[in-house]
């Protein structure tokens, strides 16, 4: 609008009048694209309020949060923009054309706002970061063209207005190779079409732009404002081409974390990672996997309730309603490779599942972020176990009633079943990373396993290594780091070992023996491993805040150096707490042996600890039923097979356990009454709620309790007669179950689940058949409450106990069709014939006449 052909008509009023039509028009543009923002923001947050509601359709409309940003850029500088356009019309700064350079900012402004939603698209992430660089390439891009002006109009001649023409257009006409590099090679983001109909929205802008100007230039004034009114109008449709280039990229997001799985098994193959976790029944866990993905619109983030290395936890609501832990990972790079990496960990997570281990709801593909989302937790193990300590110590005369040692069982009872199911896979997983902050505490006060990114899968069971062997290096020069804990990420070399060699991983106070010899990073991994930190873990409970080695001073090489000396932590408790039970610092002792070989397997750590259990809650059951009972208000009589039962509601078991001085809080008497059911002490009025601090009914089961206190002591096994040789163990199986012709139980997936009851009991850590003492209290239980019928302590372990299916004829006739996780479940525990280990002479060669149900894990 600058050339010689229009100076003869720029000053006429015609010419006035259509140039302040423009510019209205374009004020009406600019409006309408603001109120389209505002507009695109409001409905993102209604539609995400919704969704967190737990509403899918909703859901499904909700942009990435992270376009909100965007969103509001866009509004703020076309709301600038609207201003400015408003000033020159009510002021009138300018009835007649627009000097050049000025022409030039006002192409500026439009193009940033159209080039910006492109850019911000083209980063590898769409964090706030990503959003300030996007800003600062579009800003570069739009006012490139401003230089180039100032110098034509600096060195040009005026008598030369063609040279100036040619010179802007091509200026401009470079931005459009950007464009056009983009609609040939689209990049990973957001659809093709979507991304190609935006390049092909700036081409058309671009062409009716160019074409006025040139019509200008030529002296076709009528041409030009009308191609100038088309181009306004063309503008206009931007907001709808943002909406749909965004929608496409939140959905491209969406089937990110939908595609996590074949994402995750293409890293696998390019990597050629050859380390376990790509060993027998990853895939399985692969396909568990598909149903673990979590909308973004579905999770509300809150406040930040820790932090680690390489990941933030944060409180949030899932669907707005269950309180959940969301670990948010911030990977530098995000891509496909980046979810198939996290997939890994959600994998495992998601085919867990046990009341001891934290319950995994699913992984979040958030952009910028990768979010693992579990149940929410009031703490760690060590800060709970430390917290009481403090307060015990501090407490004085007030705390003398204090079932400490009570709740520690209670603890370390739930870590060993943990650890048991896990190793009850078929092959076993190794956590490799057992320590009490790996273990939260609930708040029912369910000590629970987590932080599985170590984790790896046995190929094949092997012959576990004895750390004092020659063949064993002394201490390795690679384990200078002064860090506690270090991952030595190193590739596989050599699968010769007993046992398959892993990368290093752990902390350094709970590595074992054999792990600490390991040699280049390397070394043999077994579940004596896991077991070794288990018991580091419950010394950790018995002493906490404590050092184990106080003469050290946290040196690890000298550390390293006792632990393969054969020397552990001293197994003495603070004054007041009591003594350590015979049973249990036996169990400890033989846990933390050098020879891998010699340690019990989790599963006996399990029944040694159940039966501590059994006997401290008979001796508190005993001494403290009549203070406990002393409150009853005249609640209703439960009838029984032997009788009747006074019954009480769960929070007045609660208070009283509280008023006594037993426990601090309701978390720990839940967890006191829990342990009473698993025990078979305490029942729920109709077997079928665990222990609950609300209104439900309990009784406590008087003739388990009397005959706890008539045992003879001296019938409970001598678990120090267990851990013998390999030999040794093979022959007390066989003496315990006879031959294989008479074993009439058999092992599920997961679960120990019988149907006899003298076969194997109802836990979840594939347990022995029990001692006499055991039996005992089985039996009142089942006579009192009515058989097989009562499922009071598998609710005390929180663990549902099926239902007994009754016509076994029908059953052998007709068998129960498997769903599609029990059969994935199934195939992914299914025993290994080449185990040489106990477990194949438990389970013997005849259970192939038997129809069995598989359960579901």
């Amino acid at each position: 609008m600058s050339s010689a052909p229009v100076e003869d008509v720029e000053d006429t009023q015609w010419f006035i009048d259509r140039f302040q039509l423009v510019q209205t028009m374009i004020l009406v543009e600019y409006v309408f694209i603001f109120m389209m923002c505002l507009v695109l923001v409001i409905y993102l947050r209604r539609n995400r309020h919704i969704a967190l509601r737990g509403d899918s359709s909703a859901a499904r409309k909700v942009l990435l949060p992270a376009f909100a940003p965007l969103l509001w850029v866009l509004a703020c500088c076309v709301g600038l923009y609207s201003v400015v356009m408003t000033l020159f019309l009510t002021l009138k700064w300018f009835r007649g054309k627009f000097s050049d350079a000025l022409l030039e900012i006002f192409y500026s402004m439009r193009l940033f706002v159209f080039a910006l939603v492109m850019i911000f698209l083209l980063q590898k992430s769409v964090s706030i970061p990503a959003l300030r660089r996007s800003v600062l390439i579009t800003l570069i891009l739009a006012v490139y063209t401003l230089p180039v002006e100032i110098f034509v109009g600096a060195y040009v001649e005026p008598t030369h207005p063609n040279v100036a023409f040619i010179i802007i257009s091509g200026a401009r006409a470079l931005m459009l190779v950007y464009f056009a590099y983009v609609f040939v090679r689209p990049p990973a983001r957001a659809t093709r079409r979507t991304l190609r109909e935006y390049c092909f929205f700036i081409f058309t802008y671009s062409t009716l732009h160019l074409s006025s100007e040139f019509c200008f230039h030529i002296g076709s004034i009528n041409t030009g404002f009308a191609l100038t009114y088309a181009t306004v109008l063309w503008s206009i449709v931007s907001p709808f081409v943002f909406w749909r280039v965004l929608k496409a990229d939140t959905e491209f997001w969406r089937g990110l974390g939908q595609r996590a799985v074949e994402l995750q098994t293409l890293f696998r193959q390019m990597h050629r990672i050859n380390e376990r976790i790509s060993s027998q029944g990853l895939h399985v866990l692969i396909e568990m996997h598909r149903k673990l993905i979590i909308d973004f619109a579905q999770l509300q983030l809150q406040k930040e309730i820790g932090t680690g290395g390489s990941a933030v936890v944060f409180s949030g609501l899932l669907d707005g309603v269950t309180p959940v832990a969301v670990k948010v990972y911030t990977p530098q790079l995000f891509s496909e490779e980046t979810v198939a990496e996290f997939s890994q960990e959600a994998a495992l997570c998601g085919a867990l599942k046990h009341p001891n281990v934290v319950k995994f709801y699913g992984m979040c593909v958030y952009p910028p972020t990768i979010c693992l989302v579990s149940e929410l937790c009031q703490g760690t193990l060590l800060e709970v176990t430390c917290a009481a300590r403090a307060r015990f110590v501090g407490g004085g005369s007030r705390f003398h009633n204090r079932q400490q040692m009570l709740l520690n069982v209670c603890y370390m009872l739930d870590a060993a079943r943990a650890v048991a199911y896990l190793h009850s896979f078929s092959p076993p997983f190794l956590h490799r990373d057992i320590k009490p902050e790996n273990f939260l505490v609930d708040v029912r006060g369910t000590v629970k396993l987590t932080d599985f990114g170590e984790s790896r899968s046995l190929a094949r069971s092997h012959k576990p290594v004895c750390a004092s062997s020659p063949q064993i290096a002394a201490i390795p020069d690679f384990l200078t780091d002064q860090a506690t804990t270090f991952p030595m990420a190193m590739e596989v070399q050599s699968m010769k070992a007993p046992y398959p060699k892993m990368t290093v991983k752990g902390t350094v106070d709970y590595m074992a023996p054999e792990i600490i010899n390991g040699k280049a990073g390397l070394a043999a991994y077994g579940e004596a491993a896991d077991v070794y930190s288990l018991a580091m873990t419950m010394w950790d409970v018995l002493h906490p805040g404590c050092d184990k080695f106080p003469d050290l001073k946290k040196n690890h090489l000298q550390i390293f150096a006792s632990v393969l000396e054969g020397k552990r932590p001293r197994l003495e408790l603070d004054t007041g707490i009591g003594e350590i039970n015979s049973s249990l610092r036996e169990i400890i002792e033989a846990a933390w042996q050098s020879c891998a070989r010699s340690r019990p397997s989790a599963q006996e750590i399990v029944k040694t600890i159940e039966r501590v259990q059994e006997e401290l809650l008979a001796v508190f059951a005993v001494d403290s039923l009549p203070e406990l009972a002393s409150k009853n208000i005249g609640f209703p009589v439960c009838k029984t097979s032997r009788g009747t039962a006074d019954v009480f509601t769960g929070d007045l078991i609660v208070a009283r356990l509280q008023d006594l001085k037993f426990v601090h809080s309701p978390c720990e008497a839940v967890r006191l009454g829990n342990a009473f059911m698993d025990t078979g002490i305490l029942h729920h009025k109709k077997h079928d709620h665990s222990f609950e601090n609300t209104s439900l009914l309990y009784f406590f089961d008087e003739d388990s309790i009397r005959q706890f206190r008539d045992l003879n002591t001296s019938d409970v096994i001598d678990m120090s007669e267990k851990h013998t040789n390999f030999d040794d163990d093979l022959e007390r199986q066989r003496d315990r179950f006879g031959s294989p012709s008479n074993t009439s139980f058999r092992e599920s997936a997961s679960y120990s689940l019988s149907e006899h009851r003298g076969s194997t009991y109802n836990n979840p850590t594939g347990t022995k058949p029990f001692s006499r003492h055991e039996r005992l209290a089985r039996t009142s239980t089942n006579t009192l409450s009515g058989g097989r019928n009562c499922r009071c302590r598998k609710l005390g372990q929180r663990v549902e106990a099926p239902r007994l299916v009754r016509g076994h004829r029908l059953r052998r006739k007709f068998k129960a069709v498997t769903p599609y996780e029990s059969a994935l479940t199934a195939k992914l525990l299914e025993v290994d014939d080449t185990s040489a280990t106990p477990k194949e002479f438990q389970i013997g060669h005849t259970m192939d006449d038997f129809d069995f149900v598989v359960q579901a894990a």
